[in-house]
């Protein structure tokens, strides 16, 4: 005897039997006839050669294993983008345009290229490599005017960016629309479908009547133990025990779970309604057994209600109270779903079968977690993702962020006091500049870049020279035009450029007997004082590290 299996349409709500050997399972396309697989396959595979749009189903129960095995049944036809219904207002150029050339996902070298804020990938991963804490950094730009907590940039990219793990156009799932199939063919879905927690909370039981101390509370109060009674003389029926989930907080219950007293529910029906007078039946009891355990009614719902209620007709002891334990309701989450090809017949003959409506209600993970609709589509083509020349991150959102604030953060680099190497640069950009280690002090008189300073007993620095011990003791090189007494930037070690400078490279470099002045002549006068400030490491740059070791001429 034939196997049948049953088939729930989502969009009719309707569910149907249909043979198991009637069925066919749409698979994925390969490129050529030659790349139809030969394992692997089962009776009414269906597969789409991409070359010549020809479809094949493997509909052999006992396959020789050559490429013979599978038949050709007809031919698929491109899909007319003005017949779908519910589509995206992006044309299917700008939707290629950001699929195919915005969302090169994993191979973007550059942010805002060819804008004011260009930053280079290479830069970006030098700050992350280089110059972050390597993973533990909580903050980008912290205690600066453009902090920025991980957590932000996380979430950001999360609910943003998803690039690489996007589902929208690999998953599709569409509303199938059967108009225009050749007669006696259907496309359809399989569907698994899971359902939620009770979803009774927060609402407002009652019941027509109850009696004594158990109210209409007590069937939804998720405790076993406690029960509504209702009257326990005529009129006892009809009765019935309601939920009001409020305004504006409409459920799609398809899941009811009953747990009643021994006598409990035997005929009525379950119902929905929006007004609170008039219902519709959404499942129908007939003769339940009298058993106390829990019993799981499923149906077929696509109405929110704001009201549900069970309607009893009678019981099985019209004498005593009808009583029930607890009362739960579930709405639904379609786990996956398959696209099926079926002919009604049962027969093989498909041939030019040509799918003329699509009504694309959602392209995505059927799972729902990352599902795409088609007015998320248009905002992705039209405002989020243009990639190249994006300005903000979680734009107009609460944790946004500006390119120009990134490109700070990348070209500032953040070392954060976690940097193990100390970097200096040996060819400073221009001229009357330094890298190294620098700090500010006070000038006891005008000084100007490169002037050479002792610390004198005021904790001033001073101009020094060799012609006393009193003077010399150099610690410091000015950096900058400071007048007396004010402050400025000196350096203590690293590499300085003047391009007036003509050293010898390589030579080492003296305190002058000019106040403020190098030299590559060591002093040798009595009384001068020697001591070595650097070396030329270039006509215009020096390595500057003075030696507080000095010798005295006598």
């Amino acid at each position: 005897m034939a196997s049948y299996q049953p088939i729930v349409n989502p969009f009719t709500g309707k569910m149907t039997l249909i043979r198991s050997d009637s069925a066919f399972h749409l698979k994925d396309n390969v490129a050529t006839y030659n790349d139809l697989p030969l394992t692997g396959n089962a009776e009414n595979d269906v597969r789409i050669t991409a070359d010549d749009d020809k479809m094949y189903t493997w509909g052999i129960a006992s396959p020789s294993g050559l490429i013979t095995d599978w038949k050709v049944i007809g031919s698929s036809s491109s899909v007319d983008w003005s017949a779908i219904t519910g589509k995206p207002s992006s044309t299917p150029a700008e939707i290629d345009s950001a699929v195919g050339v915005e969302h090169i996902q994993g191979t973007d070298q550059k942010l805002d290229e060819g804008g004011v804020n260009e930053v280079a990938v290479a830069d970006v991963k030098d700050a992350v490599d280089k110059k972050h804490t390597q993973g533990t950094d909580q903050k980008l730009d912290e205690g600066g005017v453009n902090e920025v907590a991980v957590a932000d940039v996380k979430d950001a990219v999360d609910k943003k960016h998803t690039q690489n793990t996007d589902t929208g156009t690999d998953n599709a799932s569409f509303n199938i629309n059967n108009e225009g199939l050749e007669d006696g063919i259907s496309l359809t879905h399989d569907e698994t479908i899971s359902y939620s927690d009770d979803i009774c909370e927060g609402g407002t039981p009652s019941a027509q009547d109850f009696w004594g101390g158990y109210p209409a509370s007590n069937a939804f109060d998720g405790n076993e133990s406690t029960y509504w009674y209702g009257t326990g003389g005529p009129p006892q029926f009809p009765n019935w025990l309601k939920y009001d989930f409020g305004s504006g907080n409409e459920k799609t219950v398809i899941k009811l779970r009953i747990k009643s007293l021994y006598n409990g529910l035997k005929n009525g029906y379950f119902q929905g309604s929006n007004d609170d007078s008039s219902w519709d039946n959404l499942y129908t009891f007939t003769n339940e057994s009298t058993s106390t355990a829990w019993k799981d009614f499923t149906f077929t719902n696509t109405t929110a209600y704001r009201y549900y209620r069970v309607y009893f007709s009678d019981a099985w002891n019209t004498g005593v109270p009808i009583g029930i334990y607890e009362v739960e309701m579930m709405e639904a989450s379609i786990l996956s779903d398959a696209l099926r090809i079926e002919h009604g017949d049962g027969s093989e003959d498909l041939n030019n079968i040509i799918v003329k409506n699509l009504s694309a209600s959602s392209f995505g993970d059927s799972s729902g977690s990352n599902v795409s609709t088609p007015a998320n589509i248009k905002d992705a083509v039209d405002k989020k993702h243009t990639q190249g020349t994006d300005q903000k991150l979680d734009e107009g959102g609460a944790n946004e962020v500006a390119v120009a604030d990134v490109k700070d953060a990348v070209d500032k680099k953040h070392t954060q006091g976690t940097d193990e190497d100390i970097i200096i640069d040996s060819t400073p950009d221009s001229d009357h500049t330094a890298s190294g280690i620098k700090s500010t002090f006070t000038a006891g008189e005008n000084v100007a870049f490169g002037d050479v300073c002792y610390v004198k007993s005021d904790g001033k620095m001073w101009k020094g020279d060799a012609n006393s011990d009193s003077t010399a003791s150099v610690v410091v090189m000015a950096l900058e035009t400071i007048s007396a007494d004010a402050s400025g930037s000196f350096l203590l070690i690293g590499i300085a450029r003047d391009d007036s400078w003509a050293w010898t490279v390589g030579a080492l470099l003296y305190l002058s007997g000019t106040a403020g002045a190098l030299t590559e002549t060591a002093p040798s006068s009595s009384g001068d004082q020697v001591q070595i400030l650097g070396v030329a490491t270039h006509a215009d740059r020096i390595y500057f590290k003075p030696e507080l070791v000095q010798v005295e001429i006598t």
